[in-house]
Parts: C-alpha cells; structure tokens; sequence
C-alpha cells in the first residue's frame, strides 16, 4: 500500500534566530499582501505600546509568504510610516527584514524576538487555509532604531508543521 507523499511534506525550517537567518527567509519565500494600510498610517495599536518607544505613525501591514503553492506563514505588521515611507518600493514587494538587512543606510538598533506556541484564531486560519485550533508557532518580532524608537513590530504565525527549533546545549 503506497501514498502519495503531501505537497508540503518536505518543507521544514529552523526560525531565524539572526539578521542573516531572517535576511535569507525572506528571501526564498514568495510574498503575498492580504491588507495594506492605504495612505492611513496610524499610532501603534494599544496591545503593542508597552514595546517601547513608538514612533509618530505606523504603516500597517498583513501579509502571506509562501514556498511554492504552500502558505508557510501570516504576518501582521506595523512599520514605522518614515521608513515605510523611504523606501516604499522595496517594501511593496519584499521581505521586510530582507529589506532591512540589504539597505545599509537604515540604522537599526536592538532586535528581540518571542516564540510562543498557540492555536490558530479564525483569521490566522483562514489566511493559513488550516483549521481553527491548529497548533501555530506565534513569533513576536521588534527592531529598534538605535535611540530605542520602536520601528517594526510584527506578529508572524506559522503552522507547526513547518517549524524547527534547534538550541545548543552548553
């Protein structure tokens, strides 16, 4: 008795723990934008302002990557409408934080990120095409400018299935 082997069975990653693990995600995932905030840039949402200290305004961004036809993860993301703003070109069809770590003139300070394991919402789901209640890795992200500015918060959601968390033992 054979199976047919899943389309999405071999598509395993390791979570970015560096700017250059990150830079390269971006990279080999193709990018599909759910919602853009349209010329409406807005404070950082009230669930997020304990992050540190925000900027003025805030680009907000949804957004599907993908590996092949396989819908690997579901960001939400506030950039900060400056930078959003300079270098909207590269932004509009990249990876975020590829495009952070190929644009040298961009200062960025500190970087800290959160994993935690949850279920999927209806719209995570939806936007994942997987069940309500399926195991996610929730992955926090936020990137400082040096003077402590908050310049990019996101939430990425990511099917279990897909991820792998490797951790040195000292």
């Amino acid at each position: 008795f054979v199976t047919a082997a899943q389309p999405d069975g071999d598509i395993r990653f390791n979570l970015s723990y560096t700017w250059d693990d990150l830079v390269e995600f971006g990279k080999h995932s193709a990018l599909e934008v759910v919602t853009e905030s349209a010329n409406k840039d807005q404070s950082l949402p009230a669930w997020c302002q304990h992050e540190g200290q925000p900027a003025e305004r805030y680009h907000c961004l949804e957004r599907v990557y993908l590996r092949g036809e396989v819908r690997v993860c579901f960001s939400l993301v506030y950039l900060a409408s400056d930078i959003y703003q300079r270098w909207r070109h590269k932004f509009k069809s990249r990876a975020i934080a590829t495009v952070f770590g190929e644009t040298p003139e961009l200062q960025l300070g500190d970087g800290l990120q959160t994993v935690t394991i949850i279920s999927a919402g209806d719209d995570s789901a939806a936007n994942l095409r997987i069940p309500v209640g399926s195991p996610i890795a929730e992955v926090i992200r936020r990137v400082y400018a040096p003077d402590g500015r908050l310049l990019y918060w996101s939430r990425v959601h990511f099917p279990s299935k897909f991820v792998r968390m490797d951790f040195k033992l000292r």
